[in-house]
């Protein structure tokens, strides 16, 4: 056969928003189908794919078999098609294909396998050359023609292989695929005129093969579709107030035209004829013309053919992935759904019965059973009207509801709606137990501007118009106070028994590889305990740190959070302690992180010292008008991966636990932990707790803490040069000589000529005392104008790492430096002048 230049579009990958219009030959797409490309996959693998990673698999790139409007692969959009393509994907598992359009077909083809093809169940692609190029309708025609030679009952096809815009996945096959192609090319290519010329009318759609009066629900039926009329708001009101026909009339009037039958309608836009169906008593439309924006393999509602029709333009760029409610062209219909008067009429209908709707009073089967009918079965029942209440709501003399803040509060108590929005007593601010429940969808947990902005709107909207901002959030915040809860409470106090198996004191042992020490068992068991006596008990004393020092992965974090989840937090840094940032993010949390302490400075060592030393926090919260109080009710946790120290002060330690891990605990790491475990050592910490358990170390334990704290001091290089400037001789006239002679001795041990006879001591002596700008000045030989706090702050830091060195707390005035604090040597304490 000839061959002729055919137009395609190719893609990478069907998630291409653009396709690169192109040519082929028939001898180049041959050769594609005999060099398919090959997946590394077994047939076994592929078939335990989920359906989203075969996707990914079979996304070898595609092509359409024609050319494509601005590059755009969607209805409409067709300008030719070069050939036909036909995915034939339940074929009887006893018929050869091949042989089969070998015997049957007089024109030229190639058929090859699909990804997915077995023996047990055949998948075939089917490419039919054609003499010349179609139209989008021309090719609807065609193709279901050529189907019906196939297989007259087109039962071998995907119904929707028909549509002209649809692409196929180039050739591929699996490493033990059953991969198969034939061609027969030395027939003549297909003449499209011939086939249509077997219609009397081929832009009937009606005559086409595959399509009856009731073609549409063989793709959605009653069943699956749900009624338009029931959707939520002005898209309901929309399509209560528009069947399809009065929509057309309406709003589409120049888009489609009345068919052969009331059921059909002809888009005006094509070539083909009555490919509008018309079902569900009006309410759905399905298009089967080629050309129609809205013949799209689905039944559409007024609102979205109308929507479809007047703004599906505005989806040209919309990503894939977007939700439906918010492409453009819905906003865009909403908008106009809105300001339609007959929806808005039908919508107004709705509001006016609205609160009947909503409450609709419960039956004698579904009263709720008391106390007393359980006990006195022979006692007649009486069950009250529970929507009772809303004739206690005041009215206006037109029957609108007056705004009184008793209005509002018995709203927000009985609506069933809204009755579930509580106070957290745990996060000091309002909840939703049953989002649900509401009538709008949450942006993120908790309580937000967004919900309150709902809120007025749907008390707005059900109780007719009814809107003041202020008095509602003071009815809200009383009646959500008077339904309070407390999470982590009701979790533990919903607890299993402990079972009497010891966890809780080896935990960091058994999971994060920490040593087996009494200490490491004390300071994890008392962690945990103290967490759940602030639980009950807030504002407990109680400042101590676990801290848990190892390498990055160890799980370090995972072990907090795995036991608190969802009370827990790794966002709190010490940046946040400067304000009340801090002590916002201790809010509703059981176990808040402090991480990466390596590096703190002294200046900021106190801060933290002091926060994490509260018992309480005192702050206005966002958007408050008064300054709360609030006890702590959870612990502070750290963690770090610094191996050489993490703590720069050299005092003021005993607040942190150190405690060291490598994450190779016996019992696997934590997310090995399951729930049961844990509930389980929540129970053991509550039976400790029960017992009494202290929560601060004394004895033995507290001499472990302070040696793995010193331990945990941060190493500082410069400890060693300051350990020798302090232990060198110095001359009995030291104090005498000047910045730059003082250097030069502790540099060379030898002083300049004319020194070396001042004053009457000849002797050499070691220094009992010296103050930080010596150091500075004289060790590091610097100026001491240029020494700044953080400086002072680390010399002190490093003095404190020296054996045998002390402050004394005093001031002393000092040749060169005037005025300033005294470290003295222990061995040779003395009474240091002021």
């Amino acid at each position: 056969m000839k061959n002729r230049e055919l137009k395609i579009a190719t893609a990478t990958t069907r998630t291409s928003s653009r396709w690169a219009n192109t040519h082929t030959t028939l001898q180049d797409l041959t050769a594609k189908a005999y060099d398919p490309t090959t997946i590394n996959l077994t047939q076994t693998e592929y078939q335990k794919l989920p359906k989203s990673e075969k996707d990914k698999h079979k996304d070898v790139g595609g092509f359409v078999a024609g050319h494509l409007k601005h590059g755009r692969r969607r209805k409409g959009h067709i300008l030719t098609r070069s050939f036909i393509t036909l995915d034939l994907d339940s074929i009887p598992q006893n018929i050869d294909l091949p042989g089969n359009l070998a015997d049957t077909v007089p024109y030229a083809w190639l058929a090859h396998t699909t990804l997915s093809h077995t023996t047990d169940s055949p998948r075939w692609r089917i490419w039919v050359w054609l003499q010349r190029d179609v139209t989008a309708d021309e090719y609807c025609a065609v193709a279901r023609r050529v189907a019906q030679d196939i297989n007259p009952g087109l039962a071998w096809f995907d119904p929707t292989t028909f549509e002209p815009e649809r692409f196929f996945y180039w050739p591929a096959t699996l490493t033990d695929g059953d991969y198969q192609s034939h061609v027969s090319s030395k027939k003549d290519a297909l003449n499209p005129d011939d086939y249509l010329d077997r219609y009397d009318t081929w832009q009937d759609v009606t005559t086409w093969p595959g399509i009856t009066p009731d073609d549409a629900e063989a793709y959605e039926t009653k069943g699956k579709l749900d009624d338009p009329r029931d959707k939520p708001g002005m898209l309901g009101a929309f399509n209560r107030a528009y069947t399809i026909p009065k929509a057309i009339k309406a709003f589409l009037h120049e888009v489609y035209k009345p068919g052969t039958t009331t059921s059909r309608y002809t888009y005006t836009g094509g070539t083909s004829s009555n490919g509008l169906i018309i079902y569900n008593g009006g309410y759905y439309a399905y298009s089967q013309h080629a050309t129609d924006p809205a013949a799209d393999g689905h039944s559409h509602s007024a609102f979205d053919l109308v929507r479809i029709h007047k703004y599906g333009d505005l989806d040209t760029d919309t990503p894939a992935g977007t939700p439906a409610n918010k492409h453009p062209s819905y906003l865009a219909m909403m908008e106009f759904a809105n300001n339609d008067p007959g929806t808005r009429t039908e919508n107004a209908k709705q509001t006016a019965e609205k609160i009947n709707d909503v409450f609709q009073p419960i039956t004698q089967t579904e009263a709720p059973t008391t106390k007393e009918t359980t006990e006195d079965p022979k006692k007649e029942e009486t069950v009250s009207d529970p929507y009772a209440w809303l004739q206690e709501l005041e009215t206006q003399k037109d029957g609108a509801f007056k705004d009184t803040i008793g209005n509002f509060e018995l709203i927000l108590t009985h609506d069933p709606r809204f009755n579930h929005i509580a106070w957290n007593s745990h996060a000091n601010r309002l909840e939703v137990q049953d989002p649900q429940a509401l009538p709008w969808k949450q942006v993120s947990p908790g309580w937000t501007d967004n919900d309150e902005a709902q809120l007025k709107i749907h008390i707005a909207r059900t109780y007719q118009g009814l809107y003041a901002p202020t008095k509602m959030n003071d009815a809200l915040l009383a009646t959500a106070t008077a339904r309070a809860f407390h999470p982590v409470r009701d979790y533990f106090n919903h607890l299993p028994p402990w079972d009497g198996t010891p966890r809780l004191d080896t935990l960091l042992i058994d999971t994060l590889g920490a040593d087996d020490t009494d200490y490491t068992r004390a300071v994890t068991r008392k962690t945990f305990v103290a967490a759940h006596r602030r639980t009950f008990w807030p504002g407990t004393k109680f400042d101590q740190v676990l801290t848990l020092v190892g390498p990055q992965g160890a799980g370090k974090s995972t072990i907090f959070n795995r036991m608190a989840d969802p009370w827990f937090s790794d966002s709190l840094t010490i940046t946040d302690m400067k304000d009340k940032t801090a002590a916002e993010k201790l809010a509703g949390n059981l176990i808040v992180e402090l991480s990466e302490l390596a590096g703190m400075r002294k200046a900021e060592a106190e801060p933290v010292k002091g926060f994490i030393s509260r018992t309480e926090d005192k702050y206005r919260p966002a958007y408050g008008r008064n300054v709360h109080t609030y006890p702590r009710q959870g612990i502070i946790v750290g963690s770090t991966n610094a191996d050489e120290g993490f703590l720069r002060d050299t005092t003021g330690n005993r607040r942190w636990w150190p405690v060291h891990v490598t994450g190779q605990g016996w019992l696997g790491n934590p997310h090995t932990l399951d729930q049961n475990t844990i509930d389980q050592l929540w129970a053991e910490a509550r039976t400790r707790d029960h017992e009494g358990e202290k929560l601060y170390l004394t004895g033995d334990l507290l001499h472990a803490a302070e040696h793995i704290q010193a331990e945990s001091v941060e190493a500082d290089d410069r400890v060693g040069i300051v350990q020798e400037y302090l232990d060198k001789t110095l001359p009995d006239n030291w104090d005498m000589l000047p910045l730059g002679v003082r250097r030069i001795w502790l540099d060379e041990e030898t002083l300049p000529e004319q020194y070396r006879q001042v004053g009457t001591k000849t002797g050499f002596s070691q220094r009992v005392n010296v103050s930080k700008i010596e150091i500075w000045a004289e060790c590091f030989g610097r100026d001491p104008e240029n020494m700044r706090k953080i400086d002072a702050y680390e010399i002190t830091a490093i003095i404190g790492q020296i054996d045998g060195w002390e402050d004394s707390g005093v001031q002393r005035r000092l040749p060169i430096y005037g005025k300033q604090r005294i470290f003295q040597r222990v061995e040779m304490r003395m009474n240091v002048p002021a």
